[in-house]
């Protein structure tokens, strides 16, 4: 997993009398509030980054801060020119980092995003480094409790990922089942602290074994999803997937 360089705005006093002389250090981050149409994208957020940090993906670590009475999931800024990032390139994406590529789409599927675009992942040319982040529309998403969970019980049986950008420009299957590999390497107790984590930040209490289960099934039907949605993979040559 790369060693990803963060945003920094202050550099401060030391701490105490340490041996290693550790000191306080002030680090941008981007803030997303739930709202209204959106009350679960804290939770949403906090639950798909300790997914994809135990497969270890490359997202930027995350954390909960409260502002105004309110939990609010905040990102570490990994974009240090300051400037707008730039959309990604999907086609160059899957080209440069094919690997990488192969498991955000398989970790896409497990937790049912349709909003994987080329604005929310930034690849870096100059140092091979990709950064995936904004899945607050992943997941457990509606307007309200019954919404949300209609919304990912009908996706039981679907692949679920939209018009997703890196799908469209895959070229192999060489990678998606070492990803499937890890995904089914999750342990059944780390996805139960994770759905208990968003409980404390707004998932309906009253969906945590549901949320659990869903998770841990849909894990089993990944292959099989991606096999007979071959359709989303348009790139990918017929042959290739008489042995996946």
């Amino acid at each position: 997993m790369p060693a990803t360089r963060y945003k920094v705005w202050r550099w401060g006093d030391a701490v105490g009398q340490g041996v290693l002389a550790p000191y306080h250090v002030g680090v941008w981050g981007i803030a997303k509030a739930p709202d209204n149409d959106n009350p679960y994208v804290v939770a949403n957020e906090l639950v798909c980054y300790n997914l994809a940090k135990a497969i270890l993906l490359p997202i930027p670590p995350g954390f909960i801060v409260a502002r105004n009475g309110a939990f609010n999931y905040v990102s570490l800024d990994f974009n240090l020119s300051g400037a707008a990032l730039p959309p990604a390139d999907p086609e160059s994406v899957i080209r440069a980092v094919p690997d990488i590529a192969a498991g955000i789409i398989a970790f896409d599927v497990w937790i049912v995003n349709s909003d994987r675009h080329d604005g929310n992942l930034h690849y870096d040319f100059l140092q091979r480094k990709i950064e995936i982040f904004d899945h607050g529309h992943a997941f457990f998403r509606g307007s309200n409790e019954e919404q949300a969970r209609e919304t990912l019980a009908n996706s039981e049986n679907q692949l679920g990922i939209g018009n997703h950008c890196l799908a469209s420009e895959l070229l192999e299957l060489t990678s998606i089942p070492r990803w499937l590999n890890r995904i089914m390497a999750v342990p059944d107790f780390y996805i139960s602290e994770v759905i208990k984590a968003g409980i404390e930040v707004g998932l309906p209490e009253s969906q945590a074994g549901f949320c659990e289960d869903f998770l841990s099934r849909r894990r089993q039907a990944l292959g099989e999803l991606i096999r007979n949605n071959q359709d989303t993979f348009p790139k990918v040559q017929p042959t290739l997937w008489d042995n996946f």
